[in-house]
């Protein structure tokens, strides 16, 4: 009971966005996910969260994008990494 994968609402979330991005991260603590956004939004990123519910309980994916190009997503990422945060490019 209650740890049954919800892949509908998991898969909706991720289309919500076109194009290219940088996963942040999945923070439980909603303190840590709102530091990490302010400090992409300070560095000039636009920053993308949803909440998402997991076997753990609620999380909050925090990304920056989307992006036309990867290039552009890659530079991003690279502008995470400086800032001590980790940075994964996903494609469409």
């Amino acid at each position: 009971p209650g740890r049954e994968p919800r892949p509908g609402r998991a898969a909706v979330l991720r289309t919500r966005t076109r194009g290219f991005g940088v996963n942040v991260g999945m923070f439980a603590r909603e303190a840590n996910a709102e530091r990490a956004k302010a400090r992409l939004v300070e560095a000039g990123l636009p920053v993308l969260d949803d909440p998402i519910e997991s076997a753990r309980g609620p999380l909050t994916r925090v990304r920056v994008g989307p992006f036309e190009r990867r290039e552009e997503a890659e530079q991003a990422a690279a502008k995470v990494r400086a800032l001590g945060l980790e940075a994964r490019v996903y494609a469409p």
